[in-house]
């Protein structure tokens, strides 16, 4: 393995978790901001929790996409886990 170069990316193929990483911040930030809603009167924490809720389906449709091209753990982990995070 030593000396050989890493493979090129086929057409439409991502090899960089890095736009998996992204959404999956996009997720674990929504997530954080309706935990601090708590506080908030109903009004405002309903309004939060729908922006969270389309941020979080965003980032999935986004991380799903990614999935037929190259599944790999680095890219079901966030999605799995964002799945978990909008069930709550």
């Amino acid at each position: 393995m030593a000396g050989q170069s890493p493979r090129s990316p086929k057409k439409g193929e991502c090899l960089d978790a890095r736009p998996g990483a992204i959404r999956h911040f996009r997720v674990r930030l929504a997530a954080e901001r309706w935990q601090k809603a708590r506080h908030l009167p109903k009004a405002k924490r309903e309004d939060v929790r729908r922006t969270g809720v389309a941020s979080i389906e965003s980032a999935i449709l986004d991380l799903d996409t990614l999935q037929p091209t190259r599944p790999t753990v680095e890219r079901v982990h966030p999605l799995g886990s964002s799945y978990k995070r909008l069930a709550q």
